[in-house]
């Protein structure tokens, strides 16, 4: 099922794009390297038997890295990509993946004890209302990573075509405190 990209940054559906981003997410060990560690994190924060949501979640790839700790039934993952939901419900069949937005989830405030965001808020204009989003549906914890650039906010289109996001530290705490 094709969806029209609705905002201008929204590209993982066009033809090839999310398998080319699964690719390299499986490709380089600098990025199962980056799950493991996120998953130890995550582990710290949570309890195997807690309700999950993952925001953006892609193709799985971080429900991969997590998948022995967690009970499968407490997992839902979400993305605004139908071909990234498409990947990650044909890897993991018994695993719940739907369509969602960061912008406005469809969850009630506190209705999982975890909510978590890895490598998302980077693809975003203006990740706040987001972040906002994802700390309002976690009755105990919400859990994101953001990538961190010098100083300033960064678009880097690269000749692969890929468009990359980076907020600095100083943004981060100014514009979310």
């Amino acid at each position: 099922m094709a969806r029209k990209n609705s905002r201008p940054w929204e590209h993982w559906d066009d033809p090839g794009v999310a398998l080319k981003i699964d690719r390299y997410w499986r490709t380089f060990n600098s990025e199962l390297e980056h799950r493991k560690a996120l998953a130890a994190c995550f582990r710290q924060f949570t309890d195997e038997n807690d309700q999950v949501l993952e925001v953006g979640c892609g193709s799985g790839f971080f429900y991969e890295a997590i998948k022995d700790y967690l009970v499968p039934r407490n997992y839902l993952g979400i993305d605004t990509s139908i071909e990234m939901i498409r990947l990650a419900q044909e890897r993991h069949p018994t695993v719940h993946f739907e369509y969602g937005d960061a912008h406005k989830l469809h969850f009630a405030n506190d209705e999982f004890h975890t909510a978590c965001a890895f490598e998302v808020f980077c693809h975003l204009p203006d990740p706040v209302e987001p972040i906002r989003e994802l700390v309002r549906v976690a009755k105990d914890t919400a859990l994101f990573s953001l990538w961190i650039s010098d100083g300033k906010s960064v678009k880097e289109v690269r000749e692969d075509g890929f468009i990359y996001w980076t907020y600095s530290m100083d943004w981060a705490k100014s514009t979310l405190h």
